[in-house]
């Protein structure tokens, strides 16, 4: 995370640094620690000879430690640097399966049959409720093959989504039942690993997914203030499912069920949309989104 503000080498601080690192995980060890989670979300950026071989010297230094590393990546892909990646002389290693869903099978067969796979399947980058039968049908197969290897956890730090669903009192209900917040997500987490050890007839609660919507498609009008869903009625009429192709991509800050509107062309072009960033800072920002369900 660390930022140079001149043509200084990075990787030059780290032959001192190590040390420090050593000695903090052995404090930590003394004070009944097992795991400690080291994040190196750049493990999903292109890595050159030089910091790859920064990570080998890194991690061999740290293993003589006496807790067990857990070395974290998210937000993409490993690519290149799976091998590298699962190959570091560490306890056990977690990837983002929401961004990597596609390189867990190979990165599975790269892994030492000692390490632990920590497996991100719950987004903690939005909103919405997980579809937890999905996700058990993709993993149980895994589960059955790597045991008590296999963990599972958020993509990421939760920080990116509120606390608790429980304290928005003002949400439109059929909104609200689409969310999971924190609390929420830690809770999917639970019902999935019990799903795992115990089987899906366990007789457990499932938390209900994001109910299905008409055939028909609503407009969703979201603002800082109020979330309220309009009948098709009151939809544009440049606003129809058959303005939508293909083509238009999903907005970033939506699931991949919502398109931004876009009209056709001979429809009157509306304001073009405000970069992320400042839409991020306005206070008064509104989305505008299709909800499209079969």
């Amino acid at each position: 995370l660390g930022k140079a503000k001149d043509d200084s080498n990075k990787l030059a601080l780290l032959e001192r640094l190590l040390p420090v690192y050593a000695e903090l995980l052995d404090t930590l060890a003394a004070q009944g620690v097992e795991w400690v989670q080291i994040d190196e979300p750049v493990l999903v950026t292109e890595l050159d000879a030089d910091w790859q071989h920064a990570f080998n010297t890194a991690y061999h230094q740290l293993k003589a430690t006496r807790v067990k590393l857990l070395v974290a990546t998210y937000f993409g892909q490993l690519r290149e640097n799976a091998y590298l990646a699962a190959n570091l002389p560490v306890a056990g290693l977690h990837i983002d399966a929401i961004n990597d869903r596609e390189g867990v099978q190979p990165l599975i067969n790269l892994l030492p049959a000692h390490k632990v796979l920590s497996l991100g399947v719950i987004n903690g980058r939005n909103i919405w409720k997980t579809d937890l039968t999905a996700v058990l049908d993709w993993i149980e197969p895994l589960a059955e093959r790597l045991g008590d290897r296999l963990w599972i956890a958020p993509s990421c730090s939760l920080l990116h989504v509120p606390v608790d669903l429980a304290s928005e009192q003002k949400l439109d209900a059929e909104v609200k039942s689409w969310l999971a917040f924190a609390l929420q997500k830690l809770e999917e987490l639970r019902v999935l690993g019990k799903a795992l050890t115990e089987g899906r007839g366990c007789g457990m609660h499932w938390p209900p997914t994001r109910r299905r919507l008409p055939r028909a498609a609503r407009l969703c009008v979201c603002t800082t203030r109020r979330c309220k869903l309009l009948s098709p009625s009151s939809l544009p009429t440049w606003a129809g499912v058959k303005a939508l192709t293909p083509s238009v991509r999903p907005s970033k800050r939506l699931s991949s069920n919502c398109l931004p509107i876009r009209p056709p062309p001979s429809a009157p072009s509306p304001r073009p949309p405000r970069s992320a960033a400042r839409v991020a800072n306005s206070r008064r920002a509104a989305w505008i989104t299709l909800i499209i369900r079969p």
